[in-house]
């Protein structure tokens, strides 16, 4: 079946012309184009569609990059450091196996490592990037943080061990707002992040010209991405009430779930580059 097939009971159809590959950089759009707010469905089936296509292979790389991710954790304060910045470097990977399958090319868990043998460096730097962002992000809501409970606050906590009085001090207003910009400087440095390991991959930008790309691109389909949180949160929110009321068999079909989620929102990347970034 191809994985890109929007009816599945057929043994193959094309993928909508928007979502088509170019052959070559030909219908390319380096900043990315807007598409239709309801593209985020198409993306999301093409993804699942993808993980049908290939299931052993997608479940050998999920293993894969856990335990790597595990062993690489283990490592104190660097390891996590690591974590990030090889990030972009499997996203990659991933990138080339979903291609592969979008090919009809005989799909392998080593393209998972594709990253590592092509714009290692650039794609890394992407990861390095997205690590000191977080850094920047959580440094600044910290200071705010200090700086609205006051010094004097801080040595009465010091005292007393009582964290309730600090929030309280703060004010509910200021919390939400903390959280509230906490959440919008994480989305748009997810926004600048999304596409630049398939960017950096295919078409060999360096990773800051990658970041400015996938951030335009982002910011092109603002509500395209809204929809798509909105889907994935319900669909959590769903899963995560059919688990609930199985009882006891909830851990086994949160597994089974995340073998499955996990496969269909990379792959709904990549639908969406394909989408985004060339023309019909």
């Amino acid at each position: 079946m191809n994985p890109y097939s929007i009816d599945p009971n057929q043994s193959y159809s094309p993928p909508p012309s928007d979502l088509v590959p170019s052959s070559s950089d030909e219908n390319f759009i380096r900043e990315g184009r807007a598409v239709p707010v309801g593209s985020s469905i198409a993306w999301l089936q093409s993804g699942f569609n993808t993980f049908k296509a290939a299931p052993g292979v997608w479940i050998g790389v999920l293993l894969i990059n856990f335990v790597i991710n595990f062993l690489v954790g283990l490592v104190p304060f660097v390891g996590s450091i690591v974590t990030y910045v090889l990030m972009p470097v499997f996203t990659a990977g991933f990138m080339m196996l979903c291609h592969a399958i979008y090919k009809k090319e005989a799909p392998s868990v080593d393209l998972m490592f594709a990253g590592f043998k092509n714009n290692t460096g650039q794609l890394a730097l992407v990861g390095l990037l997205w690590f000191v962002g977080i850094v920047v992000i959580v440094g600044a809501l910290v200071a705010f943080f200090f700086a609205s409970i006051g010094f004097a606050a801080l040595g009465g906590l010091a005292k007393s061990g009582d964290f309730s009085s600090l929030f309280m001090g703060m004010g509910v207003g200021k919390i939400i707002g903390v959280v509230i910009v906490g959440m919008l400087m994480m989305l748009v440095l997810s926004a600048a992040t999304y596409f630049a390991p398939v960017l950096v991959m295919n078409h060999k930008m360096d990773a800051i010209e990658a970041i400015k790309s996938s951030f335009s691109a982002c910011l092109k389909n603002v509500l395209v991405f809204v929809v798509y949180f909105f889907v994935m949160v319900g669909a959590m929110i769903v899963f995560g009430v059919l688990a609930a009321m199985l009882g006891w068999i909830m851990i086994l079909v949160m597994i089974v779930g995340a073998f499955v989620l996990w496969p269909t929102v990379v792959a709904a990347i990549y639908a969406a580059y394909r989408q985004i970034y060339f023309a019909e």
